[in-house]
């Protein structure tokens, strides 16, 4: 649980995966084969966190988030979207979509079960299609909660019109604006059923509400952009941060789902292979024309600046709990703890996630239990059983998710040891 890194100027350092502690070696200091933390005089205590949480009270009194499916439906064809008849396990788009009942059933449900802020995200499909729906769920979870209940969802754009910037304006809606990056590449892969390309509209309908209220825009409007080829991410840098719309806003940066294990080791070994030139971008601290670098890298960058020490180390670790972290409403009821998996195991009662919640635990953990023992990045991963479900089943690629997760810590921390070197203020890094 410790390993040897070397810095730019060919400084050695020891990383201790279990305390997070970095010692500087002698230049002529070899590791012996046979070290053990005891002879190399580490501190030694035990990982606490490799068992599942008791998720009761988590599940029954913390639940943070709420996602109510309100449709399946969708505006647009996008051309790598998992919603199709390409993928037999995923649902496809349908004009299914979910009752008043049904949605004031399970926001009643999760209210019993949060403490403090409650967050209520609505999804689709294209959940804008169903804008009456979201104003009458929006009304109802206020009076139910007062003030401390705040809403968001993420959207296509093409229905983020004039006539819903009031509603969306008064209950201070945080909004996810899906692009890629700029409009060649957008147009290529989002379409409209009709086959029409959409950039234009989407800009004309942020164009309107930018101006409209200038101070929303820029608090409440934030994008993710999917690449879908590392080639292309100078191209999508270079449009973003050109871009009036996007430049200054929230933005983060996802790989095509189905190619997401393949493009993030194609990632990692791009910035291996580029190191100096990321380097430059990191010493020059200008972020707003590397805006993947400052989503991806950066922020992996900061959490190891300021990371726990010691036996604390795990403090600052965070722990995907299944039905507290995330409850995920699908339109006919059924319950799954995240949206972002395909049709797994749902349950059909809210009654039933607590005992489900730990049943997923032991699954993960059972699996992952060894490998996450020995991993050097532990202490950074949060450890999302999501990330690691596909087709309906824990994937058997997991090993390859979490060395893609490892080689990126490692690329990370040989930039936050290039930049200590050079006395980098770490708090002034945006």
């Amino acid at each position: 649980m410790y390993f040897e890194v070397q810095s730019s100027s060919l400084n050695k350092y020891l990383f201790d995966s279990l305390t997070n502690d970095i010692y500087q070696l002698e230049p002529d200091f070899k590791i012996p084969s046979n070290a053990t933390r005891e002879s190399l005089e580490l501190h030694v205590f035990s990982r606490n966190s490799l068992t599942p949480i008791d998720s009761q009270e988590k599940v029954s009194a913390n639940a943070k988030t709420l996602i109510i499916e309100l449709t399946e439906q969708c505006n647009l064809r996008c051309s790598y979207c998992v919603f199709d008849d390409n993928y037999e396990n995923e649902r496809s788009h349908s004009s299914k979509k979910i009752s008043i009942d049904l949605a004031k059933k399970s926001i009643d449900d999760f209210l019993t079960r949060t403490s403090d802020e409650a967050y209520i995200i609505f999804y689709g499909g294209e959940p804008l299609l169903e804008f009456k729906i979201i104003k009458e769920l929006t009304d109802y979870a206020k009076n139910r909660l007062d003030s401390s209940v705040k809403f968001s969802f993420t959207t296509n754009g093409m229905a983020l019109t004039a006539d819903k910037f009031d509603f969306l304006i008064e209950n201070a809606f945080l909004i996810t604006v899906s692009i890629d990056g700029e409009k060649t590449l957008h147009d290529k892969n989002r379409i409209t059923i009709n086959g029409n390309p959409s950039w234009d509209a989407i800009m004309q309908n942020l164009q309107k509400l930018q101006d409209y209220n200038p101070d929303f825009y820029k608090s409440n409007i934030q994008f993710n952009s999917v690449i879908d080829s590392v080639e292309n991410i100078s191209f999508v840098n270079e449009a973003l941060s050109n871009n009036p719309l996007v430049a200054g806003q929230e933005i983060r940066f996802s790989f095509q789902l189905q190619d997401t294990i393949k493009q993030n080791k194609e990632y990692n070994e791009f910035n291996s292979n580029n190191y100096k030139k990321l380097l430059e971008v990191f010493y020059s601290g200008d972020f707003d024309k590397n805006l993947v670098e400052k989503d991806r890298l950066l922020n992996f960058v900061k959490k190891i600046a300021f990371r726990s020490i010691g036996e604390e180390a795990q403090d600052g670790k965070k722990k995907c709990i299944p039905f507290s972290n995330r409850t995920y409403v699908r339109t006919n009821g059924d319950l799954q703890f995240c949206e972002r998996i395909s049709d797994y195991k749902r349950v059909n009662s809210a009654k039933d996630i607590i005992s489900y919640s730990s049943n997923i635990q032991d699954e993960f953990y059972k699996k992952k239990g060894v490998f996450c023992e020995k991993c050097i990045a532990y202490n950074f991963c949060e450890m999302c059983p999501a990330s690691f479900y596909y087709d309906g089943e824990f994937s058997e690629n997991h090993f390859d998710i979490c060395n893609n997760y490892i080689n990126e810590f490692k690329n990370a921390l040989k930039l936050y040891l290039d930049l200590s070197e050079k006395n980098i203020n770490f708090t002034e890094m945006n």
